[in-house]
């Protein structure tokens, strides 16, 4: 099955590599940014440079990431082990700051925007979850009431 014009490595013109760039190449969006002599436009919403660090979108990111943190921890008693899980637990949102500051604000912003999307969307489960629960547990009393009359 060794057919040398199958798989041609000595001309990297018909290679894969030059197929994918033929394709990356004729995206009309990087069309547009070939046009325009490889420049585009970083700013988000005329506010914000993209393609610099930005301190409010990385303590933002922080933030955020703390508010999921604080939704996805119980608040039951613990014991040491997980006294110190949550310690550093807490920790990694100040590590998300310290790395924001130095990279792209697009970064924070991603982290951001998906953070919150994702608390809102746990948020959303654990509460209709938790009313559910309660609905059930109503209707499961209810049965058992007319049960016993019976």
């Amino acid at each position: 099955f060794r057919d040398p014009d199958f798989i041609q490595l000595t001309d990297p013109s018909t290679g894969i590599l030059s197929l994918l760039y033929d394709f990356i190449k004729h995206i009309p969006s990087v069309q547009e940014v070939i046009a325009a002599g490889g420049s585009l436009d970083t700013t988000f919403l005329g506010i914000v440079d993209l393609a610099k660090p930005n301190i409010i979108l990385a303590i933002m990111a922080g933030a955020v990431q703390l508010l999921q943190t604080k939704l996805m921890t119980p608040s039951m008693p613990q014991d040491s082990q997980q006294k110190m899980m949550t310690k550093m637990v807490y920790f990694f949102p100040l590590i998300t700051i310290f790395i924001s500051f130095r990279l792209p604000a697009a970064l924070p912003l991603y982290w951001t925007v998906s953070t919150a999307i994702a608390a809102f969307q746990q948020y959303l489960i654990i509460h209709i979850e938790v009313s559910f629960m309660e609905h059930m547990k109503i209707q499961t009393r209810k049965i058992t009431k007319n049960n016993h009359k019976e």
